[in-house]
């Protein structure tokens, strides 16, 4: 069923492109709830150019070992004051298929973060609750809305691609990678192509392939500092990136009016799924990106549990491939996205 609905949401918004179904089950037709803020971060203005760049998470707090059980927290602490209320609120993405997208048919979210949410709940509330609705409340969050959902308190956590980065990290609680991802483009298919580029290298013919046209990658992501670096390194090249979401990016690309979309593997595999014209680049355009939760920042005692769950999964082998195949495509295969050993701080 995962393969039926990908098309449904972006459908929704460019009903006259070709490229993707235009009639929709009456599910599809439900409006959304508002997103978590009303503006764009105000604190991504303040980031240096190169300054919000991937990295290896580091100093990180350590995870607790063991794991306390539900019932067992300390009180007045922020892993007892969510319990009292009932629920985890959890900021994700609504439409980064496979990874956090709403599923108008079965009216609920979907994908990999969703599926590490869930563990996180179970962790808090117990797995033997009578449904997910009772422990887990989801706020839709753009990329651009991710952190100040976080510094407002409107979440308890953000997973939503969130990669880790020293700038990030200086605004919020950041956990130990979950999941790591590749930067790469997403162009249209075309089977005649072949590159005129000097092969000077990988990275470098991908983007002589772009001389000329506009590359969209969504805002306040670490996908557009990347393409600004590049422009810079390669020029050539027009950058769009006033969009929030990337979704917003493919409906520009399925319009016509980019030629190329930047993100991480982990992201773009879905558009694929959405638009049978495109396909990936081979070329790693950026460093690797590693995926961490996001929480308030000195929230220690949050951490550590986030922290604890995760650590808990990375260690088992079988039950992140499990979480990962779920939601793997042979473009994105989990053999190449598993999570680094945490660097914990001392």
């Amino acid at each position: 069923m995962r393969r039926t609905w990908l098309a449904l949401v972006v459908g929704a918004a460019v009903t006259a492109c070709s490229t993707v179904p235009a009639k929709l089950p009456a599910a599809a037709d439900q409006p959304w709830g508002t997103l978590a803020t009303a503006s764009a971060d105000p604190g991504a203005s303040s980031i240096a150019s190169g300054e919000d760049m991937p990295t290896v998470p580091r100093n990180l707090v350590p995870p607790m070992d063991p794991l306390p059980g539900p019932g067992s927290f300390p009180p007045g602490g922020s892993l007892q004051d969510i319990v009292d209320r009932g629920y985890l609120r959890v900021g994700v993405s609504r439409d980064t298929q496979l990874r956090g997208a709403w599923n108008p048919v079965a009216h609920q979210y979907e994908g990999f973060d969703v599926d590490i949410a869930r563990r996180i709940a179970d962790a808090l509330f117990g797995p033997n609750n009578t449904g997910e609705a009772d422990t887990i409340r989801y706020v839709p969050v753009s990329y651009s809305e991710r952190l100040p959902a976080i510094e407002n308190r409107r979440v308890d956590i953000v997973i939503s691609t969130l990669t880790y980065t020293e700038a990030r990290a200086r605004r919020v609680g950041l956990s130990q990678a979950y999941f790591t991802a590749h930067p790469r483009l997403l162009t249209r298919r075309d089977p005649t192509r072949a590159s005129t580029a000097p092969q000077t290298s990988p990275v470098a013919a991908a983007f002589a392939d772009l001389a000329g046209k506009r590359v969209c990658a969504p805002r306040a992501t670490t996908s557009l500092a990347n393409l600004q670096q590049k422009l810079v390194q390669f020029g050539g090249f027009e950058i769009e990136g006033s969009l929030n979401e990337l979704s917003d990016c493919l409906v520009a690309f399925q319009q016509g009016t980019v030629d190329a979309v930047a993100a991480n593997d982990a992201s773009l595999v879905g558009m694929l799924e959405q638009d049978a014209t495109t396909e990936l680049g081979d070329a790693e355009i950026g460093e690797r990106e590693y995926y961490s939760v996001g929480f308030t920042r000195g929230d220690t005692e949050l951490a550590g549990f986030v922290n604890g769950v995760l650590e808990g999964i990375r260690r088992d082998e079988a039950v992140w491939v499990g979480l990962c195949e779920a939601w793997a495509v042979a473009e994105m295969p989990c053999e190449g996205s598993r999570p680094p050993e945490p660097q914990w701080s001392r």
